[in-house]
C-alpha cells in the first residue's frame, strides 16, 4: 500500500516538473530577444535625428561668407518635442557643416509613438527668423537612410536658386516609396523618381523631367 502511494506522488511530483517547464519555456519564448524588443518598455533604441551635414552657399557662383546656417531638428520622442537648434557660420569658400546628431529614446518600441517622424530642417538665416533660405526640410523616419545621409552632405545652393520639391524612393532601404524633400539645391540621380520646381511668377510648382545618376 505504501509503495502505491509513493508511486502515486512520485507520478504528480513528476507531472508539477514538467508542467512548470512548459510554463517557464513559455515564459523564455515570450521574453526572447525579439519579443523583448517590442514589450519591454525601458529598451531604448538609436534615432538618427541627422547624419552629418556638409553644403556651400553661393551668390552668383561667389561664396557667401560669414553667414549663419541654422540646422533644426524635432522629435516627439526627444525632450518632448523640442527643437534641437545648431547654428554654424559659412567659411571663406561658402561652406558649412554639422555634426551627425543620433540619440537613445524608447519611443521606436512604444505603441503610441513608434511611428513619430524626425523633422529636420537646414537655412540659411537665423532661428525663428521668417525671411530664410531653405536648404533642405524633410520629415523621415527614426533610420539612418544611405540616400538621404548622401545628399545631406551635398547641400550645394545659390541664393538664386528656386524652391524645389523631390520624391525619393527609398522602400529598399526600409524608408518610404515617397520620401518628400523641399530644397534649393539641384539634385539628380537613380533614386529621385519626381522633381518639382516653383515657378516665381504664379507661385506653381511645375514637374521637372531630369536624367542622370546621383
Amino acid at each position: 500500500m505504501l509503495c502505491r502511494k509513493l508511486s502515486r506522488m512520485s507520478k504528480k511530483i513528476t507531472l508539477l516538473v514538467l508542467t512548470l517547464v512548459i510554463v517557464l519555456g513559455a515564459i523564455l519564448a515570450v521574453f526572447s530577444e525579439e519579443a523583448h524588443a517590442m514589450f519591454w518598455p525601458f529598451k531604448r533604441y538609436d534615432v538618427e535625428m541627422s547624419p552629418p551635414v556638409a553644403g556651400r552657399l553661393t551668390d552668383g557662383g561667389k561664396p557667401v561668407v560669414g553667414t549663419m546656417i541654422t540646422r533644426a531638428i524635432f522629435y516627439q520622442g526627444y525632450k518632448d518635442g523640442k527643437g534641437q537648434i545648431t547654428t554654424t557660420l559659412t567659411d571663406d569658400t561658402g561652406r558649412f557643416e554639422f555634426d551627425e546628431m543620433t540619440i537613445r529614446s524608447r519611443y521606436p518600441g512604444d505603441i503610441f509613438g513608434q511611428n513619430f517622424p524626425v523633422s529636420q530642417n537646414i537655412y540659411v538665416g537665423e532661428p525663428e527668423k521668417e525671411d530664410v533660405h531653405l536648404l533642405w526640410s524633410a520629415s523621415k523616419g527614426v533610420k539612418s537612410f544611405p540616400t538621404l545621409s548622401r545628399l545631406m552632405v551635398d547641400l550645394e545652393s545659390d541664393v538664386d536658386n528656386p524652391d524645389y520639391t523631390y520624391v525619393f524612393d527609398i522602400y529598399d532601404e526600409g524608408g518610404r516609396s515617397r520620401q518628400i524633400i523641399s530644397s534649393t539645391c539641384f539634385w539628380q540621380g537613380d533614386k529621385l523618381i519626381e522633381t518639382h520646381v516653383k515657378n516665381s511668377a504664379t507661385g506653381e510648382y511645375e514637374e521637372l523631367t531630369h536624367t542622370g545618376e546621383q
